[in-house]
């Protein structure tokens, strides 16, 4: 059995995603000017997923146009709550719906892929669309670079999630 199966991807249903943003707006209502440490720390994320989209735009323009196991196809990828706090608090977009997989000329895919890659900007994917490298992509990239950013976003992203949970919590 899949994860996926096991565990459905959370905030499916319109009424369910438009929830999440009314508890977002409540708390940045209520909580206003405290939650500044999150708004730094989403920025910095910003900053670093930002200085990552060259070189995996030139990575991915190598490996995906032939690539026979598209991850786009083959993953279920959905914002997870981390990649909602840093859009909401970072790029400061909260998203029209979760991500969904439509109905595909070979097989399901994730509704943003196109015939010519991903028609969401680096900064506003999920982030399991950058830190994820496929085989191809492992043996083309000796950036030990990217490796290290992708740790530091992940690090910014814990220490973002521990400090709103932190302030929102009473």
């Amino acid at each position: 059995m899949s994860y996926c199966a096991m565990h459905p991807v959370p905030w499916q249903e319109n009424s369910e995603w438009r929830e999440i943003n009314f508890f977002f707006d409540t708390i940045q209502r209520v909580h206003g000017p405290d939650l500044e440490p999150v708004r730094l720390l989403a920025r910095r994320i910003r900053v670093l997923v930002d200085s990552l989209s060259d070189p995996f735009e030139k990575l991915c323009a190598v490996t995906c146009p032939d690539c026979k196991d598209v991850c786009c196809e083959r993953a279920t990828i959905w914002y997870d709550f981390k990649d909602i706090l840093y859009l909401y608090f970072g790029p400061g977009i909260f998203p029209d719906r979760q991500i969904k997989k439509i109905p595909g000329q070979t097989r399901p895919h994730c509704v943003h892929l196109t015939q010519t890659g991903c028609l969401l900007p680096r900064t506003l994917r999920p982030f399991v669309c950058t830190w994820y490298f496929c085989p191809d992509q492992k043996s083309h990239c000796q950036d030990t670079a990217i490796t290290e950013e992708i740790i530091k976003i992940k690090t910014l992203r814990l220490e973002m999630e521990d400090a709103f949970c932190s302030i929102t919590a009473g």
